[in-house]
């Protein structure tokens, strides 16, 4: 079982590795709303993610101190 859960642990993380990966090669194409609420998401532990979004609550508002500027030549 020991063995099992150390495969599933690894084979999770790798997972969030690649989807992390792909969030931020997309950052640049996004609107800056939608790059404010990929560095929030970027930015906060993946446990605390899963466990925000497991309770039920009120659509988040975006946070400014998250909003990623323009890069040179957008």
């Amino acid at each position: 079982l020991r063995n099992q859960l150390i495969v599933f642990q690894q084979r999770e993380q790798m997972m969030q590795r690649r989807a992390e990966d792909i969030l931020i090669s997309h950052l640049g194409q996004m609107p800056a709303e939608a790059r404010a609420t990929a560095a929030v998401g970027l930015l906060t532990p993946f446990s605390a993610r899963v466990q925000r979004d497991g309770q039920k609550r009120s659509p988040a508002k975006p946070v400014a101190d998250a909003v990623v500027p323009d890069e040179p030549g957008n």
